[in-house]
C-alpha cells in the first residue's frame, strides 16, 4: 500500500541548475520547471525519482508534495481538518438519501391516499426518513390501484418525491398531444434485462430481443385501452422518459498503422515582428531559429483612420517549437493498441454511470501491408433508450380520422 502511495506521488524540489542539467540524461521525459534565480530552479518530479537525487548526491530541499503523499501529511499534521471534511461529505451524503417533500402536479381528492401509500414505502429512522422500494414498483402499484387516473406516476428530484397526475377530465378527446411528445425507442439491437420507466408506457420484457429503432416504450398514454375503439382513435401523447438497458453485442473493425508520426508542441514560441512602411520591410525583432522542427504562423494588421487603410502595417511571424515522435507497432504492440481504441470508441457514447464493456473478444485479424486490421466482438451492457420525437400534425392528422 505504502509503494502505491509513493508511485502515484509527485514532489516539488529545488536543486541547482547544474545538478539538473546532469540529471536530464536520467529522466524518461520532460518535467515542469520554475526558475528561482541564474543558480536554483525548481522542478516538479515523481516522488520515486527523489532516490536518484540521493544516488547521484544532489543537493536538494523538498518545497512541496502532490497526490495522495500531500494527503497524508496533512492527514499527519491537521487531522482535525481532514476529519472534519470527511465528516460534512459524510453528512451531506447522508442527507441525499433522505425524503423531505412529497408534492404533486395537480390536486385531486385522492391526493392523501396515494401519499399514504407513498409513505408505506418510507421509513422513520433517527428523525429521518428514508425510500424503502425501488420507484418502479412502486409506480405499478399506484397505476393499478388508481387505474381511473389516465396516468399517475411518481419521480424523484433530489430529497422531492414529485406525483405526476392526469385526469379523465384533463386527458379528453380535444387533447391528444404534448409539447415535445415523442417515444423512447431502441438505439442498438439488444436483449433487454432491466427498465425504468418514469413518464410512458413499456412495450417490452426482460430477456426479451428489439431491434435497433423499435419503439420500447411508448409516449401514447392510452396505448392499453385496446377494448375501447374510440379510445384507440383518441390517443394522447406525452414526453416518455426512463432507461432501459440491455445486453449488446457490437462489431468493431479498426486499423493500427505499422508506423505512425504524432506532432506534439512543446509550448515554446516566438514571434518575429516585421513593419512595413510603403511596402518596405523593417524587422524590428529579427528571430534566430534555433528550433529543430517548427510550425510557422502569420498575421498582419495594417493601420486604418476612419475606415481608410494606410500603407503602414506590422506583420507577426509566430514559430511553434514541435516535436514528431514516431512510433512504431509490432503484431503484439498494435493488439494492444486496437483494444485500447476500441474500448475509447465504445464507451464514447456511454452515458449512464452503469454502463459498462462486459467482454471484448478478438475474432479476426488480418495483416496489412502498412498496417494490422482487427476484428472484435464487444459484449456491453447500456441504456439503449433514445428519445424520438413524434411529430405532431401526423399524429392530430391521425386523430382527426
Amino acid at each position: 500500500m505504502k509503494d502505491r502511495v509513493y508511485e502515484f506521488s509527485e514532489v516539488s524540489v529545488i536543486l541547482d541548475q547544474k545538478d539538473l542539467k546532469r540529471l536530464s540524461k536520467k529522466m524518461e521525459r520532460e518535467y515542469n520547471l520554475k526558475k528561482i534565480d541564474q543558480n536554483k530552479v525548481e522542478i516538479r518530479i515523481p516522488y520515486l525519482f527523489l532516490k536518484s537525487l540521493k544516488k547521484e548526491e544532489v543537493d536538494y530541499k523538498i518545497k512541496r508534495f502532490y497526490g495522495p503523499l500531500a494527503w497524508l501529511k496533512i492527514l499527519k499534521h491537521q487531522p482535525g481538518v481532514v476529519i472534519g471534511i470527511v465528516l460534512f461529505l459524510f453528512i451531506l451524503y447522508f442527507n441525499t438519501l433522505t425524503i423531505k417533500d412529497i408534492t404533486f402536479s395537480t390536486n385531486t381528492n385522492q391526493n392523501d391516499k396515494i401519499e399514504d401509500m407513498i409513505n408505506a414505502h418510507i421509513d422513520e429512522r433517527y428523525m429521518l426518513s428514508f425510500l424503502n422500494g425501488d420507484l418502479h414498483e412502486i409506480n405499478l402499484e399506484l397505476r393499478k390501484e388508481f387505474s381511473d387516473f389516465e396516468w399517475i406516476s411518481v419521480s424523484r428530484n433530489g430529497t422531492n418525491l414529485h406525483v405526476t397526475i392526469l385526469e379523465p377530465s384533463i386527458v379528453n378527446h380535444q387533447v391528444q398531444y404534448m409539447d415535445g411528445a415523442g417515444d423512447l425507442v431502441a438505439d442498438f439491437d439488444g436483449v433487454i434485462k432491466q427498465f425504468q420507466v418514469a413518464h410512458g408506457i413499456p412495450l417490452v420484457n426482460h430477456n426479451q430481443y428489439v431491434s435497433k429503432g423499435s419503439v420500447i416504450v411508448t409516449g401514447n398514454l392510452r396505448h392499453n385501452n385496446t377494448n375501447n375503439e374510440e379510445e384507440e382513435e383518441h390517443p394522447f401523447y406525452i414526453p416518455a422518459q426512463g432507461k432501459v438497458f440491455a445486453e449488446v453485442w457490437h462489431t468493431k473493425t479498426v486499423e493500427i498503422p505499422k508506423e505512425e508520426q504524432e506532432t506534439k508542441y512543446t509550448g515554446k514560441i516566438y514571434t518575429e515582428k516585421i513593419y512595413n512602411a510603403f511596402g518596405f520591410d523593417i524587422n524590428l525583432k529579427k528571430f534566430n531559429n534555433h528550433y529543430e522542427q517548427f510550425d510557422q504562423e502569420t498575421t498582419e494588421q495594417s493601420l486604418t483612420i476612419f475606415s481608410l487603410k494606410l500603407p503602414f502595417s506590422l506583420k507577426k511571424i509566430h514559430y511553434y517549437e514541435k516535436d514528431v515522435i514516431i512510433r512504431e507497432y509490432d503484431q503484439t504492440s498494435s493488439k494492444k493498441a486496437a483494444k485500447s481504441l476500441v474500448k475509447k470508441q465504445i464507451t464514447s457514447h456511454f452515458e449512464d454511470e452503469i454502463d459498462e464493456i462486459l467482454d471484448l473478444y478478438l475474432v479476426n485479424e488480418e495483416p496489412q501491408d502498412d498496417s494490422y486490421r482487427y476484428t472484435f466482438f464487444v459484449r456491453t451492457y447500456e441504456n439503449i433508450a433514445k428519445f424520438q420525437r413524434r411529430n405532431e400534425d401526423e399524429q392530430l392528422q391521425k386523430a382527426d380520422n
